[in-house]
This record gives structure tokens, sequence and C-alpha cells, in this order.
């Protein structure tokens, strides 16, 4: 049974995945036994008796709080509706939202955080490497739904801002830390991550860290422990950058499910 904060959730989640899946759609068809919100009474969620495939219509049942009736076993402690399929939205156990968010490309991490209020903190991240959504809940569920919703406004907010700041971000070769512009590229479009900037390297040095080239430091990525290479990156002010690259591979298969991206692409160390 979900509470009235994750059936609230539902109809703002639902519209996330569709717009997440992109070119590969997302479609809902109903079956006996799940769990659904009526969008007119959204703090309510039901589960689903009834589908009337060529009608379009489910007829489902709400169960009151336990509270709210006498005796919680009589059938007043339920209230029968039926309407059209357009007037529902699924509510999906987070673990089917894992399983959907697989499928899209993406995954998370989901983790209890005693310094958040004893609350959980889930990251949604994507597979090429570029981490988007965190969010935190009184429950798994809850963590997840809202991650879910913040994945889809970060992506809108990236889509916005990337059109106009490749245009120019594109021509410069760009610190494989820091992500500061060093020179105009040559040629332009050669979308790497290709060396270290001098106040980098500088601070590097101040950390005794030996690391002067990107080689060198995909190297100290791949051979240093997690925990350490995610708080030293963070630092360091490490960035990612809008392409996809050599250096922002490394660090996510590395480090992908201990960290999260802010909306100036800093990494955000997230604790066990």
């Amino acid at each position: 049974m979900f509470s009235e904060a994750e059936a609230r959730l539902a109809r703002p989640t639902f519209g996330a995945l569709v717009c997440l899946a992109g070119k590969k759609g997302f479609k809902w068809e109903p079956k006996v036994g799940e769990w659904c919100v009526i969008k007119i009474l959204d703090h309510h969620a039901g589960i689903i008796s009834k589908y009337d495939k060529e009608a379009k219509t489910v007829r489902f049942c709400i169960p009151f709080d336990p509270y709210d009736c006498k005796d919680a076993k009589c059938s007043s402690a339920y209230q029968i509706l039926e309407c059209s399929l357009n007037d529902i939205v699924p509510i999906f156990h987070w673990k089917r939202l894992q399983e959907i968010l697989n499928s899209f490309g993406y995954k998370f991490f989901a983790g209890f955080e005693p310094k958040c209020g004893g609350y959980f903190r889930v990251v949604v991240f994507d597979f090429a490497g570029r981490l988007s959504g965190h969010a935190t809940g009184e429950t798994v569920q809850e963590a997840v739904m809202r991650a879910i919703i913040e994945l889809e406004a970060r992506r809108k907010r990236i889509d916005v801002g990337e059109s106009i700041f490749r245009e120019n971000h594109q021509y410069f070769e760009c610190c494989a830390i820091c992500d500061n512009k060093i020179r105009l590229k040559n040629p332009p479009y050669a979308f790497k991550k290709e060396e270290i900037c001098p106040e980098c390297k500088e601070k590097l040095a101040e950390m005794k860290i030996k690391v002067r080239s990107v080689e060198e430091l995909i190297d100290w990525i791949e051979k240093n422990e997690a925990e350490h290479v995610a708080w030293t990156l963070s630092d360091l002010g490490y960035r990612f950058c809008f392409y996809f690259n050599d250096v922002d591979h490394a660090v996510i298969k590395k480090i992908g499910e201990r960290i999260s991206i802010d909306d100036d692409r800093r990494l955000v160390f997230v604790a066990d």
C-alpha cells in the first residue's frame, strides 16, 4: 500500500517516465492487481479489479486508512470506482521503476542517509556518463519517485543550456579536471579532454598526486580506491564535459554509484 505522499507523486512520475523514454516510447496497459491513482483524487492509490480493454475503462478499489473505519475488514473500508483509462495513472513499486529506468539507459543508487534526518537518498544517472537527479524521501519509494521527477527537470534545463553553451564550448580544448577552456581547438569539434590546465596541475602537486597528463589521470582513477577518487575529484572541482570522453567515462565507471552532479556539472559526493 502506498502513502498519501507517494500517491501524489504518481502523476508527475509517470509524466517524467514518458518524457525520459524519448523515441523509445513508454506505454502502460492496466492489469488486474496493479496499483493506480485517479487524477482527480491523486492522494489515494487503488488496486485495479477489472479492466475492459474494448471500452477502455477500469474498475478499482481504494482502501481507506483503517483509522477512518471502525472495522478495517468491513466492505465500507473500500471505495469502488470505475472510470476511463485516461483518468488514471499507474503508481509503480520502486523495483518496477528500477526496471523501467534500466530499459531507458538509466540506473540508480539508493542508500539510507542518517545525516538527512533518517531519510533515504536516491541518485539516478545514465550509463553514458552524465549523472542527473537525486532526491530524499521518508521511504525508498518516495525518494525514487522524487529522483525521477528531478531527473526529467534537470534534463530539460540541460537541453536548453546545452544548445546555447555548445556553440562556443565545442571550439575549445578544455581541462580534463575542471573543464575550463584552455585554448581554441585545432581542428575544432575534437570533443575530448586531452590535457590538464596549469591551475589543476598545481592543485594536484599540492595534494602530492603525481598526475601530469590525461593518461596518468585515467590510470590514477582506475588504480585508487573509489572513495578516495570521489573525494579527491570533488576537492579539485571536477566538472563533467558536455561531450562523451575517456576521462568522464573512467570516473563514472569507478565511482558512478557514489556521486551525483549538480546543475553546473560539478561532482557531488554521496555518502553510502
